[in-house]
């Protein structure tokens, strides 16, 4: 196969939605070999006179790995147990600037304990908000996603050693 042989065959997609919207989708990609990859992208909501929306055009979309995912996933987890905040959880480096992905934990007192999930990109950053019984539960929907992708990966590759 040459570049343009590529294909991409999606597997899973989980989406939270609040002030700022969050989504992660998971997918496989083929060319002589398989690799797994995983976009997190990061919207941030919009008022418009017609209502709420989240702004597509200047959305921040990271490129991972499941592996990554998954290190995500206990990262939430160990900042809702520890009650601490994380160094930057990721940087992604391409030619025009760096993207980093951030875990924050916040105690509000009296509104409770929230996590906030943010990218940091060309000195923007968009955030969600989790308050921590979210957080855990988007914490296991990474899990999954991440294991599944896993799974796929390692079937396809061994369908393709086959032949």
């Amino acid at each position: 196969m040459n570049n343009d042989d590529k294909k991409k065959v999606y597997l899973s997609y989980r989406g939270f939605s609040a002030q700022n919207f969050i989504s992660v989708f998971s997918f496989l990609e083929y060319s002589n070999f398989v690799k797994d990859g995983v976009f997190i992208t990061f919207r941030e909501g919009v008022r418009h006179p017609a209502g709420f929306k989240y702004d597509k055009e200047n959305e921040i979309t990271m490129s991972i790995s499941a592996i990554d995912l998954r290190a995500l996933a206990y990262g939430i987890k160990d900042i809702v147990k520890n009650k601490s905040n994380a160094l930057p959880y990721k940087n992604i480096t391409r030619s025009d600037a760096v993207k980093t992905l951030s875990l924050k934990y916040v105690d509000k007192k009296s509104d409770g304990e929230f996590i906030y999930i943010q990218v940091l990109y060309k000195k923007k950053v968009i955030g969600v908000e989790f308050n921590k019984w979210e957080a855990l539960s988007f914490s296991d929907s990474l899990k999954i996603i991440a294991d599944g992708t896993e799974k796929s990966l390692y079937m396809a590759q061994r369908k393709i050693n086959k032949t």
